[in-house]
């Protein structure tokens, strides 16, 4: 019942808006527990007063003396959203002794600590006995934050229980950003300034940024507001572009939306909720190129040979999905087109932690053995490839300690049998497109077992182990039976990458994700032996 009354109260909150999005929502139901600094996403801080607790479904503040005063406050930095420029309705179900009151802290990009100024309160409030609802608005619409955290505060000898916290903002779905194509420069040329397409003629819009040296980064920081143009396009300003920086992310929104901030992972970020866009939103990659690099990517695509292919379908695993917009795919994408005519297109079905039997199970349309990456398909016999390439064998042939690193996640008869179905499938899919199979990489096998025995002596009871020499082998000898047997294409990754000089350049810490460098090599690879 308390929960019915809640969410009613909710709707009275928010029914004048034209639409709201929940951006956070809090019910406290775990199991009771006393005397914490943390619970739930709250927290109190050392220079703060009070105590935590849970219990009865819900959570409890108490205050403590400091000096001459009973207070205590606890804060929720929970908010996977930016709301610069939201309008937000806060709405609690509170219940206690003493007074309380509500509001946020806003974080600046320009204030590493915030002062308080910075804080947003509402006035104080009452506690009594009975279960109350408690709503606040906030007005950040001519804000532009870098965070926001939620904060609630007891005055005076009491207590302050919490049975529900939920907060919803303003959300204009309606309007569509078309993001423009991943820029690639060689480095110290001149940078066309990103221009979004938009279907809001003069509305403003916020410039969020990120840079890099060695990954696409997640862009959640605030850069400023662009206006659009009575045709709707936005534009970044150059001041927004810092030509320090090898890979530079700018995302766009509508002043007013805010923006959700993706998981903290930022290589599945970037192939899922930055790029993979609901069209409220549109991200655009910018990646500078050392020159000699370059240069000879750009005469190996002038020297590939596509004999008329048009579109070039990609079907990986996180080799290729990871970073996009500035990966390998982006790279072969934009210098083919630059070489070869703008009319050629690398199109990137690639999926993190892709592997053979999954590949072909979410192919075949067998949704239910395969959930993860079933959206990446969802548009994929729309498609009209000329060419396929498919890459895989680095998650196929990983291994972890349960087996004493004894076995492979898919034994090589497995691994024959699934490539002999996907062939199969994508031949009555598109029976007049090339197929050319791909040998996975040689990973930083060194630094992969250096990485692996740091996580046993920390007590890691699970341990996953990438490239294995004898696994990885078995797979490019199951592939060249595959090969021959399709009389098909096979192109050799793992030899040219097994000695390089600097290997741990190419490759993120982790040893088997690629950086930049990585990724024009790769790049590079495909291109010349498409020379060939």
């Amino acid at each position: 019942m308390r929960m019915i009354m809640f969410l009613l109260t909710m709707l009275t909150a928010w029914q004048l808006a034209a639409a709201s999005r929940t951006i956070l929502s809090q019910e406290f139901n775990g199991p009771a527990l006393s005397d914490v600094k943390s619970a739930d996403g709250w927290m109190l801080q050392r220079f703060w007063a009070g105590r935590l607790a849970r219990k009865n479904g819900a959570l409890e503040l108490l205050s403590t003396q400091t000096g001459k005063r009973n207070w205590g406050r606890m804060m929720c930095p929970l908010l996977r959203h930016n709301a610069s420029g939201m309008r937000l309705d806060l709405v609690c179900r509170v219940r206690g002794t003493g007074r309380f009151r509500a509001g946020a802290v806003r974080y600046y990009p320009d204030r590493p600590v915030p002062q308080p100024k910075d804080y947003i309160w509402s006035g104080w409030e009452p506690l009594t006995a009975e279960w109350r609802d408690f709503s606040m608005k906030m007005d950040l619409s001519g804000e532009l934050l870098r965070g926001l955290n939620f904060v609630l505060e007891l005055d005076g000898d009491g207590r302050l229980e919490l049975d529900a916290f939920r907060v919803a903002g303003e959300y204009d779905e309606t309007v569509r950003i078309d993001a423009p194509a991943p820029i690639l420069v060689r480095a110290g040329d001149p940078v066309p300034p990103p221009c979004f397409r938009t279907n809001r003629p003069g509305g403003k819009f916020i410039v969020f940024s990120a840079s890099s040296v060695d990954a696409v980064a997640i862009p959640d920081m605030p850069a400023g507001v662009v206006t659009a143009d009575a045709e709707g396009r936005a534009v970044v300003p150059a001041a927004m572009i810092d030509a320090s920086r090898p890979i530079q992310v700018f995302r766009l929104s509508l002043q007013g939306n805010g923006l959700v901030k993706p998981p903290a992972s930022f290589g599945c970020a970037i192939c899922g909720a930055i790029l993979s866009q609901d069209r409220t939103t549109g991200s655009v990659v910018i990646t500078r190129i050392p020159s000699d690099e370059y240069d000879t990517s750009l005469q190996a695509a002038k020297k590939a040979k596509l004999n008329g292919a048009k579109t070039v379908l990609i079907l990986a695993d996180s080799i290729w999905d990871f970073d996009r917009g500035a990966n390998a795919a982006d790279r072969m994408n934009f210098f083919l087109r630059k070489a070869q005519g703008g009319n050629i297109k690398v199109v990137n079905y690639a999926v993190h932690g892709d592997r053979i039997d999954k590949m072909t199970a979410r192919f075949k349309g067998d949704l239910a053995a395969v959930d993860h990456g079933k959206a990446r398909y969802r548009d994929l016999k729309n498609e009209t490839p000329d060419l396929i390439m498919i890459m895989l064998g680095h998650n196929d042939t990983a291994t972890n300690s349960r087996s004493d690193f004894a076995s492979p996640t898919v034994d090589p008869e497995v691994q024959k049998a699934k490539y002999g179905e996907l062939l199969a499938a994508l031949k009555e899919t598109y029976p007049r497109s090339k197929v050319i199979l791909l040998t996975p990489l040689a990973v930083n096998y060194e630094g992969i077992l250096k990485r692996c025995e740091e996580m046993r002596k920390a007590g890691r009871k699970l341990i996953f182990r990438y490239g294995d020499p004898d696994k990885v082998g078995a797979f490019r000898k199951t592939l060249a039976e595959v090969a021959g047997e399709h009389k098909l294409p096979l192109l050799d990754m793992y030899t040219p990458t097994e000695h390089l000089d600097n290997k741990p350049s190419y490759f993120r810490p982790d040893n088997v994700h690629l950086s930049p460098r990585g990724y024009g090599l790769l790049a590079r690879l495909v291109l010349r032996e498409m020379g060939k």
